[in-house]
């Protein structure tokens, strides 16, 4: 999915793992480069970062997930998320 350029959320309960995981992502595309954005982790704050049209690979936190779907805050509908 990488190579594919998609718009990638991964979700951990660990915010150092999750951003280690992430730049192992980007790590094993050598000797591709990602050339679009990386969000390591995605507070509350920055949850309409997830609209942007372009792709980017983020992280986010089990619990904000949660949060964001129990409350209905939309974040789009072509991110592919892996938990």
């Amino acid at each position: 999915m990488i190579l594919l350029e998609q718009k990638i959320l991964l979700l951990y309960k660990d915010y150092e793992t999750l951003s280690n995981i992430i730049f192992i992502f980007i790590s094993i595309l050598f000797p591709f480069t990602w050339k679009n954005k990386i969000f390591p982790i995605i507070s509350l704050d920055m949850v309409e970062t997830l609209k942007n049209q372009t792709q980017f690979i983020a992280g986010m936190d089990e619990s904000l997930f949660s949060y964001i779907n129990k409350h209905n805050i939309k974040i789009g509908n072509d991110i592919i998320i892996y938990n």
